[in-house]
Order: C-alpha cells, then structure tokens, then sequence
C-alpha cells in the first residue's frame, strides 16, 4: 500500500513538476511584491495573483483526473498485473486526490490573505474557520471525484473504452451528481435541519417564505457516505470486471 502510494506520488511529480514550480512561484511572487502604487509592482502582484489561482484550480482538475486516469494509459494493464488488491490500488490514488485538494484549497486561502496583506497591509492567520471550510471542500470534492470514477468503471465494466467511456462517465457523472444534491437536501429535511419555502399554484405561482438551514452536518455525513459506497463498488468494479479483461 505505501509502495503504492509512494509510485503514484513520485509519477504525479515528476509528471506535472512544471505545474507544483508555477504555483510555488506565484506564491513567492506575491509574498514577496511589496506594497505599493507603481504599475510595475501592481501588474506583478496581480499577474502572480491570477497564475496562482490558475494554478490552484488546475490542481483541483488534475486530483479528479489522476483517480481514473491512469487507467486510460497505456501503462494501466501493468499496474492492474501487480500482486495488489483492487482497493489498494484505487485507494492509493483517493488518498493522493484528498492531499491534493487539501493543497490546492490551502494554496487557495493563501493567495486571498496575500491579497488582503497587500490591500490592507495585514497578514491574518488561518483560523479555524478556514481550516473547517477546507475539510468540507475537500469532502465534497473527494465526493464528486468518486461519482466520476464510479461512472467511468461503469462505463469500462460494459467494454467501452477511449471517447465512448468518457462520453458515458460524462452522461452517468452528470445524472449521479444531482441525485446526490437532492438526496443531501432530503436528509437535511428528514432531519429537521432545512427549511424550505412553502408553493402554491393556486391561481399563480406563490412562494411563502425563506430556505433556512441550521447545520450542514447531515448532508456533509452523507456525501462521506455516498463517497465510501462508490469507493467500494469502484473497486468491486475495477476486480471483477476490469481486472479481469
């Protein structure tokens, strides 16, 4: 498992170094950039601004792609070969895609506060506030990332391959993703957390009143569930039907 993760870790470096070198120079940049009025300073500053943001939501792309990825190169029946569980292998590459979102989303907050310290001249520290909203977009990104995976298995467990499995994994991800919204929002209503207006079509149209939510804990508790189920059945998919091609 480590041997693993520590292979997919240094084939994702040495992959995109290009790209960790971009941000850590954005980053620098605008550290660095003193305050000021010059144009040159001001068009610095900002030009290091929109490539670390770039950079960072690139990343975020990168973590989605490298967990079903791989399986599309042509490297992939020789990983598939080795003497590893399925889940070991996939679990390999979701522990990888949640250190990379939890960078790009730190990486994220770190170019805002540069921001405020070069508006404001103040540098703020992280609070806990951030440090909770991190966890929480990681979740939910790690659940969008296990939705993809499970819909391109999907698609590869039924033969199809290059652009028909992307266009499948495109179809079942863009059904599979509202479901889970709607599911979520079930729950918070099931729980008593979410309140929402009330409709009437009597006549015309009416809506009465405001959505209120209380706490986002039970929609949060639920992608983590709906993300280990696919996690499973991902890797039920990869073993008997990928795997065994």
């Amino acid at each position: 498992m480590l041997k693993l993760l520590k292979w997919n870790s240094l084939d994702i470096f040495y992959r995109y170094a290009w790209l960790i070198f971009i941000g850590l120079v954005s980053l620098a940049i605008a550290a660095l950039v003193p305050s000021g009025t010059g144009t040159l300073i001001e068009l610095l500053f900002y030009f290091a601004h929109l490539l670390g943001f770039l950079f960072f939501l690139s990343t975020l792309f990168l973590a989605l792609y490298q967990c079903f990825g791989w399986l599309r190169h042509s490297s992939a029946m020789l990983e598939l070969s080795l003497p590893a569980a399925a889940w070991k292998l996939l679990l390999s590459r979701v522990i990888l895609a949640v250190v990379i979102n939890a960078v790009a989303c730190l990486g994220l907050i770190l170019m805002m506060q540069l921001y405020h310290k070069h508006v404001n001249g103040v540098m703020e520290p992280l609070t806990v506030d951030q440090v909770k909203s991190i966890a929480v977009a990681v979740l939910i990104l790690l659940t969008m990332e296990m939705t993809v995976l499970f819909s391109y298995l999907i698609a590869r467990s039924i033969g199809l391959f290059h652009f028909q499995a992307a266009f499948i994994t495109a179809v079942l991800s863009g059904i599979f993703l509202p479901l889970i919204v709607v599911f979520c929002g079930y729950v918070m209503v099931w729980m008593n957390v979410l309140t929402l207006p009330h409709f009437s079509l009597e006549h015309i149209l009416i809506i009465d009143g405001n959505m209120r939510v209380s706490s986002w804990m039970p929609a949060l508790a639920a992608c983590g569930w709906i993300a280990l189920l696919e996690y499973l059945g991902s890797s039920l998919l990869l073993k008997y039907s990928v795997q065994g091609e």
